[in-house]
């Protein structure tokens, strides 16, 4: 993927640009898991993949379109002992790494339940999520290919006028500012990553972004400051705000929690 410089464009997102939540847990699952894995393409497949799911498990009953899920799409029993034993350290698991992939790829534990179905145990046994024939993510009998990612996702950002290369790149910017810990585990990245900007994404991430890039800033700054500006309002309104940016990285989850533990106490 090939990026021009800033002095050779500058993006200007129209005011009224919206993008659902479906793209954008596609897009930050495929920043979480590019980031630990390395592996953009299995990014893709992975980022599409949790978006459905996350999608039906919301607001559908158990079919909907063309991803039929069931109770084989449920972790089998088998699948959760290996989860329990990588948690442990008793079975080989994958150390996260942060940072760009640079040609550095881990490939996840990847083990057969008793029905030939095969899944795969990521993030050292914190998610187990259904592998196709192929070798790419699966959901409802339908593998979630890279092709479909740039089709349903990657186009849905160029629609509104955000060139993909950027909303990736503002995407892994936000996404790496968070402990691995809260990468890892599913529910603390919804709760800490996705939720909070899942309605102001292009606000919160995309726009200060492209204005910290095209003004020569480095990226945390000029989001630290709008998390502050963010905080401050709230504390006037005694309100939670709708539109957190990403803030500083954090060394530590204990940090982190403890961070946002102070920011609840004001």
């Amino acid at each position: 993927m090939q990026h021009q410089g800033k002095a050779e464009r500058r993006i200007r997102i129209p005011k009224n640009a919206r993008i659902g939540r479906f793209h954008v847990m596609a897009l930050l699952q495929a920043a979480r898991y590019y980031l630990l894995y390395g592996d953009m393409d299995k990014a893709k497949s992975f980022g599409l993949n949790r978006a459905i799911f996350y999608a039906w498990a919301k607001y559908y009953g158990p079919s909907t379109g063309h991803y039929h899920l069931k109770r084989r799409d449920a972790v089998p029993q088998k699948v959760r002992e290996v989860m329990e034993r990588v948690r442990r350290g008793e079975s080989s698991g994958l150390e996260a790494f942060m940072g760009e992939g640079a040609g550095r790829r881990r490939e996840p534990l990847v083990v057969v339940d008793d029905r030939g179905k095969r899944w795969a145990i990521l993030f050292d046994g914190m998610e187990a999520v259904p592998v196709g024939r192929n070798g790419w993510f699966e959901m409802g009998g339908k593998e979630q290919r890279p092709e479909d990612f740039d089709k349903q996702v990657a186009k849905s950002f160029e629609a509104v006028g955000i060139p993909f290369d950027v909303a990736w790149r503002a995407a892994l910017e936000y996404v790496r500012r968070f402990p691995v810990e809260v990468l890892k585990s599913p529910s603390r990245f919804y709760k800490y990553v996705y939720e909070p900007v899942r309605d102001s994404f292009i606000d919160s991430v995309v726009r200060t972004f492209i204005e910290a890039e095209q003004q020569g800033e480095q990226l945390h700054s000029a989001i630290s400051e709008t998390r502050q500006q963010d905080t401050s309002e709230d504390v006037k309104r005694g309100a939670k705000s709708g539109s957190r940016g990403a803030g500083p990285p954090f060394r530590t989850l204990d940090e982190f929690l403890g961070k946002r533990q102070t920011r609840n106490d004001k």
